[in-house]
Parts: C-alpha cells; structure tokens; sequence
C-alpha cells in the first residue's frame, strides 16, 4: 500500500506540475492577444538578389477548416514597405499561373496574372480570406536585381483564443487530476495507526 501511495504522489505531482504550465501557457497567450480582432506576427525582413520572391502553398488557415462558430478563421493581413521608398507588388494568385511566369516575374509582368487580392506602392498591403486550393503569394520588388522588403502580417486573433481556451482546459483538468491523487497518497487510512509519541521521562529535583 506504501508504494502505491508513492507512485500515486509521484504521478499526481507531475500531473499538477504539468497543468501549472499549460495554464500560465494559456495566460501568456491570452495576454498577448489581447483584445484585438487581429495578431500582430513577428516582423519579417526580406533581402535576396533576386527581384521577386514566391512563396509556394501559401496558407496562413484553411477556410475549409473553419468551424462554424469561427467565421473569420482564415482572415489575414500582409503588408510590405520598401526601405528605399521604390514601388513593390504584393499579390496572391494560383500557383498554377504563377508558374508560367516564374521565370519573367516584374513590376510589368504583374498584370498579366488573375490576382485573388494584390497591391502596388511603396506600402503595399493585402487583406484576403483563404480558401481552399493552390495558391502562391508573391513579392516583387522595383528591380531584377535585388529585393528589400519588410513584412508585417495579421491574423485574425479566433484560434488563437480557441488554442489559449483549450489549453487552459486541459492544463485546470491536468491540474485537478495531480491535486486528487496527491491528497489520495497523502490521505491517512482508517486502519493507519499515528505514530505513538514516547511516554515522558519523569525528571527528579
């Protein structure tokens, strides 16, 4: 019984431990969202010797994967800014047609490609809700030769509090389920006999 009571106060601390995180994980979380619609991502700077980049199966969330109590899941913000000022193009598009052009990608080919959302100016920004397919997003710069870009992206902030709620769930479950087995081991039994103290030894003055 002693070592069942052991292994269970063994179990139950790491299951409580375990929950601890995954709340303060979840309160993190939540407090870096916010209360905004949207999520600030972590800034991108972009340099190649290339003048255009494209960014192949493109997909921040799926709209097939939306719930149906998440409407906006899949809705995001890309802006990009030129340093030196100079025009640039942001644009989403079908991969498929990307390809044919991959090879001729500049300011003057840009038009020549059905875009689902695009932009042109020294901040350019897309705004866009994906949807289920193929889709490539595409950056060129004022030249052939070199690309400087800073990125800023949003998304919407729903699965973020979707994950930050779940997590919080499972870290309390977690948390509650260390707590019973740590009061299971350290409960005392009925037929558990306390320690007998030691009768007073009697002191002569």
């Amino acid at each position: 019984m002693k070592a069942i009571k052991i292994l269970m106060g063994a179990a139950g601390t790491v299951a409580a431990t375990i929950g601890v995180i995954l709340i303060a994980l979840s309160v993190g979380l939540v407090s870096w969202i916010g209360r905004s619609d949207m999520v600030d991502l972590p800034q991108i700077q972009v340099e190649t010797d290339r003048g255009a980049v494209v960014v192949e199966d493109f997909e921040i969330f799926d709209r097939s994967d939306r719930g149906p109590f998440v409407d906006e899941l899949g809705d995001a913000t890309i802006t990009v800014r030129s340093p030196g000022g100079e025009d640039v193009f942001i644009g989403i598009a079908d991969t498929g047609a990307i390809h044919a052009v991959t090879n001729n990608l500049d300011l003057a080919t840009v038009d020549h490609i059905a875009w689902v959302a695009s932009d042109t100016g020294s901040t350019a920004s897309i705004a866009f809700d994906m949807r289920q397919g193929d889709w490539s997003l595409v950056m060129v710069g004022p030249d052939a030769e070199t690309l400087d870009l800073t990125i800023d992206a949003q998304v919407t902030a729903a699965p973020f509090r979707a994950a930050a709620g779940v997590t919080g769930t499972i870290g309390a479950g977690m948390a509650l389920f260390g707590g019973l087995l740590l009061w299971f081991a350290l409960r005392r039994e009925h037929g558990d006999t306390p320690p007998t103290a030691a009768p007073p030894v009697p002191v002569t003055v």
